[in-house]
Parts: structure tokens; sequence; C-alpha cells
């Protein structure tokens, strides 16, 4: 696995940077942490998952004690979750470089969001929501960056075809 630190982030404060070079589609590492169950969604439990990597419609993992808890959004991320916990470059990373993934390819609760993006990246969104919430045209561009279990959410909730 990648060797990673956590260091001054322009994007929120803090951040996850990686200590070399990391090429295009390579395994960065695997998220670490219990995984939690929650079947019934409400505005006390979104207080608590901000820690909390979503790898399912009612699953996360809780990264309180992993350096992924760490992890800033962008719009336009360098990483994504190709596996329920594989973190893979989705682009090449030069060392030194703030990881970042699009954490609404994370949520599936719908009312999930988070008002004030704070990425600056030029096709930054201004909010970040829930998959659910993302435009048809932009989920058929990102579609590679979903695992199953969300294309899977996505297809299901706007009821179209899974191919």
């Amino acid at each position: 696995m990648k060797k990673l630190y956590v260091g001054k982030s322009i994007i929120h404060g803090v951040g996850l940077f990686c200590e070399t070079d990391i090429r295009k589609g390579e395994l960065i590492d695997f998220i670490h942490g219990p995984t939690v169950v929650v079947r019934e969604f409400t505005p006390e439990i979104s207080t608590k998952i901000l820690d909390w990597i979503g790898v399912g419609k009612h699953t996360w993992i809780d990264t309180t004690e992993s350096d992924f808890r760490f992890i800033n959004h962008s719009c336009s991320p360098n990483t994504f979750i190709k596996t329920k916990r594989g973190v893979y470059a989705l682009k090449n990373i030069p060392k030194g470089t703030e990881l970042t993934m699009d954490y609404s390819l994370t949520e599936a609760e719908a009312e999930w969001k988070i008002n004030n993006c704070q990425c600056g990246t030029l096709e930054c969104r201004g909010t970040i929501t829930s998959v659910h919430a993302l435009p048809l045209q932009f989920v058929k561009k990102r579609k590679h960056l979903f695992t199953k279990r969300f294309w899977k959410s996505y297809t299901t909730h706007h009821h179209l075809s899974p191919e």
C-alpha cells in the first residue's frame, strides 16, 4: 500500500496526502474501520457520520480511527472507491498531492447534503448531495467511478435500466 500522511489542506484545514507518486488505476490503500449499518436515516445520525464513508445504501465504514477520515471532497477528485474498501487513483497523482474523493459517490441517503462545497475546482457543483440528486448527464459521464452498489441504488431510485 502507498504511504499516506495527514497534513495541512487548502480545501478544509486538514487533508490526506501521498508520500510517493501514484499511477492512474493503482490501488492506494484500503479504508480501514468497522462497518456500520443504519436502516433508518435521521438528522441526528447525519451529525454522527462525519467520519463515515458510504459503501452501500445503508452501510458505512467508520473511519474515526483511520487516516481516511481526513480525505476531503472534490468535485474533480483524484481517487475513487472501486471495491467495497479499495481506494484507487483516478489519474496520476504526484508525490505530496492531497488525495480527494467525490463524497456524492459515497452517499445514498436521499436527504444527505452539504450546502457549501469548498473544493475550489473549475468543476465545483457548489453543493455536495447524495448520489440520487446528481444529474443523469453527470452520472453517465462518471459511471466508471460508481461501485456496483451505488450504481444499482442510483438506477433503481431513478427507475433506469442498470446497463
